[in-house]
């Protein structure tokens, strides 16, 4: 717990003894999941709060729905085909492929362009529509234009102006409720449009669409034609070029009277094929020459001429080695058996001299074979240079002439083509200009909306509610999470580390000179309550005489539950009890005595020599409770310090000597320093926290300062419990069940 530490070092010279008293519940037992079961009681314990954040917000939702105009949206759609239209005579084999989604949304904001929406309003007559124009009123002819004569001609430039303003806040709503969308991984644009007349809706977005039709076929027939001008200008200048390009290639024939032109030079490929030959045979000689050179080099010094790679190649060389390095093996073997002058070590040492000879033959045969590469390698390079000047002497020997003839018949296939080509494009644009489509086709046209495209009222404050609830839930379990208070024994004995010994009700206040409810009401629930704690307290500390009763701030029933526990010690066992008022700093006029109207507690703590008082001057015997009450008197003005230690010490010492209990009201601890001193002369304290106010941090603290006084803390008491609420946050606690005990003592 995070105060028992505390307490355990604060009384470590008096441990604490608490009987068979149930240990604390640790913090950790109770941090499971929040069930169904307490979520369920969270909403019943927060219900009017929910109720009032709903209401609160769901007035407004509903304001604004019932004053929201209703509208309805039509919608029309395109199809964009895929031959793009910036090139109408663009081959046919692009049809397939996607549209760029950038020239898609170009598209669409053409038609979303101001000069499409001036455009179509025109020719609709929105200009003069109320709905576009607050408070238009509707005029004859055409609307919008200014009239041929007076101050609205067209050739006055000011008002011209101003009726260019005036159609500004006209298109602004108009372009507000067009809405135009190319639909993705299609060729379809959606376009919609708002308004509050059905039919009206669907009248503006066909005739959008309509003439976004009519403008693509008008700038696509105006692009054919562009098209065919200067395809006709680029094919006479391509004419003329063909014809220059034929005079030139037949004066070239008759000046040098060539008939053919069927001979040509050499091919530049098959001398580029020698040529490449040659330089890879020449890097193969150096390669065999390279080699050469490491054979010659190995000779010389004897060592590595195995190592080659020709020689590793060799599968007779191979064998060769492994023979050998068996003969090695048994040499060693025989040497080491027979010794080195023996006839079988002798035998052997000649089979390996013999296989070395043989294996050096083999080697010697392999650098032939090198050195006869080199040589055919060698004459293959001769040959090859013989064929290359050969063949570059018969391309040196061509003629000039026929490579002019061979450029100047090239530049008339050229130009030839060129001019076909134009004069097949003239005549496809000829045939397209009569066959001529949008780029663009209705897809689907609006139809009047039969719904709404605002949602309903009743659709509007239904989601409203929808939002309020969720958000009235959150602020509450968010208002639960937040709150500090202690409502039940489990948080108690979880937060504070200390046993709850019971819930007293609420009673409100008692008069004074009343008798206490214990014993005017003992089947009542609040009689069973504090009879319960006073059965705790006798379990938990028997040989208690002196208890204090107090509690963190004022008002939250301690005096009344001190008065209680000492008419519950007197009735249930017969004690001797005194109830000791020792609030010595406010003076209250509920009780079982008038705390003020004769001499008490104060008067006999002051130190006045003229008069002295004694247990039985101030003591007031109650026959109806057989509680002998001592009241606090004329109050002192600073409370227990001015009396001094040993004059609180002695009072309490002869009440301990004269009664079997005595029950001490205490002023609250946080507000003055008298419980704190009270509480060291006591045998234990009882804490007394006000239910569903006090909160746990103030409630830790008031703990905190009896355990720095060393009191016994038997427990604490959750005071004016609201039965009714009460059982929204207990758990099997006994005030939660008050109605059934009520039947239960009455049958």
């Amino acid at each position: 717990m995070k105060t028992e530490f505390l307490r355990q070092r604060l009384i470590r010279s008096t441990p604490v003894d608490l009987g068979d008293m149930p240990p604390p519940i640790n913090s950790n037992d109770g941090e499971a999941e929040i069930s169904l079961r307490e979520l369920l009681r969270i909403f019943q314990r927060q219900l009017r709060f929910i109720l009032i954040v709903v209401a609160i917000l769901t007035a407004p939702v509903a304001l604004i729905a019932y004053w929201l105009e209703q509208k309805y949206t039509a919608v029309a759609s395109v199809l964009v085909e895929p031959l793009p239209l910036i090139n109408p005579l663009a081959d046919v084999s692009t049809a397939a492929q996607r549209p760029d989604p950038a020239y898609l949304e170009t598209m669409a904001s053409v038609i979303r362009s101001s000069a499409f929406t001036s455009q179509i309003m025109e020719t609709l007559g929105l200009f003069s529509d109320p709905e576009f124009v607050p408070n238009a009123i509707p005029i004859s002819g055409n609307v919008g234009l200014p009239s041929p004569s007076g101050s609205g001609s067209s050739e006055d430039p000011q008002n011209a102006t101003i009726l260019a303003i005036d159609r500004l806040e006209p298109m602004a709503v108009f372009d507000e409720r067009l809405q135009v969308s190319p639909q993705s991984q299609s060729y379809v644009i959606r376009i919609n449009f708002t308004s509050q007349d059905p039919n009206k809706a669907a009248l503006i977005a066909n005739s959008v669409a309509q003439q976004f039709i009519d403008m693509q076929l008008a700038e696509k027939s105006a692009a054919v034609q562009r098209a065919i001008a200067g395809i006709s200008g680029q094919l006479g200048v391509a004419e003329l070029a063909l014809r220059r390009a034929e005079q030139a290639v037949e004066e070239i024939r008759r000046g040098h009277n060539i008939l053919s032109a069927s001979v040509g030079p050499v091919s530049h490929m098959q001398t580029a094929e020698i040529a490449r030959t040659l330089v890879q045979t020449r890097a193969n000689y150096a390669l065999v020459k390279a080699k050469l050179e490491v054979i010659a080099a190995i000779q010389a010094n004897k060592t590595g001429v195995e190592d080659l790679a020709e020689v590793t190649s060799s599968p007779v060389v191979g064998q060769l080695r492994l023979h050998i390095v068996d003969i090695e093996a048994r040499l060693q073997e025989a040497s080491a058996t027979y010794g080195e002058q023996h006839a079988l070590t002798n035998t052997i040492r000649k089979e390996l001299e013999t296989t070395d000879r043989k294996l050096f033959e083999e080697v010697g045969r392999i650098y032939g074979g090198v050195e006869h590469e080199a040589t055919i390698i060698a004459n293959q390079i001769i040959d090859l240079e013989r064929q290359l000047a050969e063949a570059e002497e018969l391309s040196a020997l061509e003629s000039v002439t026929a490579t002019r003839l061979e450029n100047a018949e090239s530049d008339v296939i050229a130009k030839r083509t060129i001019y076909e080509a134009l004069l097949q494009r003239q005549e496809e644009a000829k045939v397209q200009e009569r066959w001529l489509t949008p780029d663009v086709r209705l897809m689907s046209a609006a139809a009047a909306p039969l719904e709404m495209s605002t949602p309903s009222p009743a659709k509007i404050v239904l989601a409203g509610f929808g939002v309020a609830l969720v958000l009235a839930l959150l602020l509450a379990f968010l208002r639960e999470q937040m709150d500090g208070s202690l409502r039940s024994n489990r948080q108690v004995e979880k937060e504070l580390g200390v046993a709850c010994l019971g819930l007293i009700p609420e009673i409100g206040d008692q008069p004074a000179g009343q008798t206490p409810l214990v014993l005017r009401a003992p089947r009542s629930s609040f009689a069973q309550s504090v009879g319960a704690v006073w059965a705790q307290m006798q379990i938990a500390l028997p040989t208690a005489k002196v208890v204090l009763v107090t509690s963190a701030l004022p008002n939250e029933g301690s005096s009344s539950l001190a008065e209680n526990l000492a008419c519950c010690a007197y009735q249930s066992d017969g004690m001797l009890t005194a109830l000791v008022d020792f609030d010595l700093w406010c003076s209250r006029e509920e009780g079982l005595v008038d705390r003020n109207d004769t001499p008490g507690i104060s008067d006999m703590l002051r130190h006045d020599t003229s008069h002295s008082f004694t247990l039985k001057d101030i003591a007031r015997s109650d026959p109806e409770t057989g509680v002998d009450v001592f009241p606090v008197g004329k109050r002192l003005t600073g409370g227990v310090e001015l009396s001094g230690s040993g004059a609180v010490s002695g009072l309490i010492d002869d009440l301990r000597k004269q009664y079997d209990m005595v029950i001490i009201d205490a002023p609250p601890l946080l507000g003055v320093s008298d419980a704190r001193r009270l509480a060291y002369y006591a045998d234990a304290a009882l804490l007394a926290i006000r239910w569903g106010t006090t909160r746990r941090d103030v409630a830790s603290s008031a703990l905190q300062t009896l355990m720095q006084s060393k009191a016994q803390v038997v427990g604490a008491v959750l005071t004016k419990v609201d039965a009714k609420r009460q059982s929204l946050y207990g758990r099997g606690d006994g005030v939660q069940y008050g109605d059934q005990f009520k039947r239960y003592h009455s049958a």
